[in-house]
């Protein structure tokens, strides 16, 4: 990840990663875990995209490639205007998906949503386990993750932070500035 912003929380940066994700490389489609959070259903609502629930495997409560690609389907160019959601942590489990890139999967974008487990990759390796590196091995390949302060980071307040990958932070920043002579100084 090469940059990003602050968020009041994951909702907004979840929000904001499907919005680069429609600006930049022109997606239309989502796809996500039918155990992902519910901020990636109210985003798609908001922006205008059309979601796709995969259904998560029944004993690790996450989502696995066959699944997915099942979601995904064959036609190539669906996929190259569609953008998958990986859950690092669901809400009632922890569980993590399979955390796959772009590249792998022939979409768009790949955003992760590690609104709880996401922090535990930013971890000195002497205080994590090779278990939990092994577990979120692949999310520094997705276009964008979103990650909550209020629940590693002990903030008191909602707060996240939402974080682009080198190859599309630029663009994620442009497509989401707007200026204003208010601003200026």
């Amino acid at each position: 990840m090469s940059g990003g912003h602050v968020t009041t929380g994951s909702t907004v940066a979840n929000l904001t990663a499907l919005w680069a994700a429609r600006d930049v490389l022109g997606v239309r489609r989502v796809v996500v875990s039918d155990r992902g959070h519910n901020s990636v259903e109210k985003a798609c609502n908001l922006l205008g995209l059309g979601l796709v629930r995969a259904k998560a495997c029944a004993t690790t409560h996450s989502l696995r490639r066959g699944a997915l690609e099942e979601a995904l389907g064959d036609d190539e160019m669906e996929r190259k205007r569609t953008a998958v959601v990986s859950t690092a942590g669901t809400v009632a489990t922890g569980a993590v998906d399979e955390l796959l890139s772009s590249e792998q999967l022939g979409v768009a974008w790949v955003h992760c949503d590690a609104a709880w487990a996401g922090p535990l990759k930013f971890a000195s390796s002497s205080t994590k386990s090779k278990n939990i590196s092994e577990v979120l091995s692949g999310l520094e390949a997705a276009e964008s993750c979103s990650f909550s302060a209020h629940k590693w980071l002990y903030q008191p307040k909602g707060c996240a932070f939402i974080l682009f990958g080198s190859g599309v932070h630029d663009k994620a920043r442009e497509a989401m500035s707007f200026g204003g002579g208010d601003l200026a100084a």
